[in-house]
């Protein structure tokens, strides 16, 4: 069951990690997980988990272990920043949840069954996601010249690149390119490959924002981008940016000229 597959680049703030033994019970446990998370590893070898977890970057990791190798495992790796929070698969007494919790804090629960495991890892990566922040962006007609001139450049940076991001003359190449990546990313997630195949067909009889506040792969590889300002993946998403945000203007024009209040929001559920 290890995950012997070439390290790809990785488009989420959050993967799911599955560390057990190779048999029927764990295959089934690793199955149930894809249906939780876009973005999954599964491992039998505690070293090869170990080695994935720490070369981790911008990524937070959800582990999830079975009680076997939990004690191993936890004392190896609970303090690496890039672990958020570890959940153990075990039929033992209560008494082994209280035992675990008090010696480490990130794990938030022992769980004798996959079903029960899996709504609290969905809720968990909700509000992880909730908290993630993203870069800000600002219209060039919202800050003055002297209000530009004190602005870290960094963040001007930012206001150029999303300038020339949205001006550019996208075609249906570029959409293609972006469908490509997608299907790159997430090969072998059949749930996140059905969405791509809709938004590959059926891109034109939604609307941008339509895709973007609905619960599949599209909002979580632009969040992350922004958030890492990852400059290649921005690109790639020029053209759905783009489109995201002329009707956004479109929304804000409207609601301008009948003054009426605008509210914005990406759902979590």
């Amino acid at each position: 069951m290890s995950s012997d597959l070439p390290r790809r680049r990785n488009v989420e703030d959050f993967i799911v990690v599955w560390i057990g033994e190779a048999d029927d019970t764990g295959n089934s446990i690793a199955t149930q997980l894809c249906r939780v998370a876009s973005s999954t590893q599964t491992f039998s070898d505690a070293e090869r988990c170990a080695d994935y977890i720490r070369d981790a970057k911008n990524e937070k990791i959800f582990l999830v272990v079975s009680n076997s190798l939990a004690q191993k495992v936890l004392s190896e790796l609970h303090g690496l920043p890039q672990l958020d929070s570890i959940y153990v698969v075990s039929s033992n007494t209560p008494s082994e949840h209280e035992e675990y919790s008090t010696m480490y804090a990130k794990v938030k629960g022992v769980f004798p069954e996959a079903s029960a495991l899996c709504e609290h890892l969905r809720q968990d990566i909700r509000v992880a996601e909730a908290n993630t922040t993203l870069m800000s962006i600002l219209s060039s007609n919202d800050v003055s010249p002297r209000d530009l001139n004190s602005l870290d450049p960094s963040f001007m940076y930012s206001q150029l690149f999303k300038e020339i991001l949205l001006e550019f003359d996208y075609d249906e190449q570029a959409r293609r390119q972006l469908v490509e990546l997608c299907r790159e990313q997430y090969a072998g997630n059949g749930g996140e490959l059905n969405v791509i195949d809709e938004f590959d067909h059926d891109y034109q009889n939604h609307s941008p924002a339509w895709w973007y506040t609905r619960e599949c792969f599209l909002y979580k590889m632009l969040n992350k981008a922004l958030r890492t300002q990852n400059i290649d993946i921005l690109c790639t998403m020029g053209v759905f940016i783009r489109d995201l945000h002329r009707q956004l203007e479109q929304l804000h024009s409207v609601a301008s000229t009948n003054n009426t209040p605008l509210v914005l929001y990406r759902g979590q559920g």
